[in-house]
């Protein structure tokens, strides 16, 4: 596959409604208020905001070793967030525009990352990132199983709520 392929894979399942066999996460997170994103079905499971940050950190480690750096990303907010932990907790205290947060974090790590894919060789795709095993390929059809898995997850817990209608894709 080449990387502008795979670039476009990822992509498509994760924001193109007529493409895969899922709501892409775009759809499933469309219209979600910070009530919805932080309610957890009991206290020892995950809330729709916990999912989308760690969505966001294990993107943010594919970018990192999409970029070629060796090592974990540095953090991208307090302790608790990526480089202390791949489920950081919602930002206390901060609502509307700590879930506007997170969801950008999400949303333009996703673009930066398509971005950075599909500009790779094939070379750099089959080689392994600085410090892994496993080539880079490898690690980019990890995050989209990744992608979809956690994407079910956050329909679940809106069907939960009752906040969910039916998808069928295009």
């Amino acid at each position: 596959m080449t990387p502008q392929a795979l670039a476009e894979h990822l992509d498509g399942l994760f924001s193109n409604e007529k493409n895969g066999w899922h709501a892409p996460v775009t759809k499933a997170l469309e219209g979600i208020l910070p009530d919805l994103a932080i309610w957890r079905p009991s206290a020892d499971l995950y809330s729709i905001w916990d999912v989308v940050n760690h969505m966001a950190c294990e993107q943010q480690m594919v970018l990192h070793c999409v970029s070629g750096r060796d090592g974990w990303p540095e953090p991208f907010g307090p302790p608790g967030h990526c480089g202390y932990s791949n489920w950081p907790a919602p930002e206390t205290g901060s609502g509307v525009d700590g879930w506007q947060l997170a969801l950008n974090r999400l949303l333009e790590g996703h673009s930066t990352l398509v971005a950075a894919i599909g500009g790779l060789s094939a070379d750099r795709l089959a080689s392994p990132p600085p410090g892994r095993r496993a080539p880079l390929y490898k690690l980019i059809q990890g995050l989209i199983g990744h992608n979809s898995y956690h994407c079910g997850q956050i329909i679940l817990l809106r069907r939960l709520r009752g906040e969910w209608t039916e998808f069928s894709p295009g």
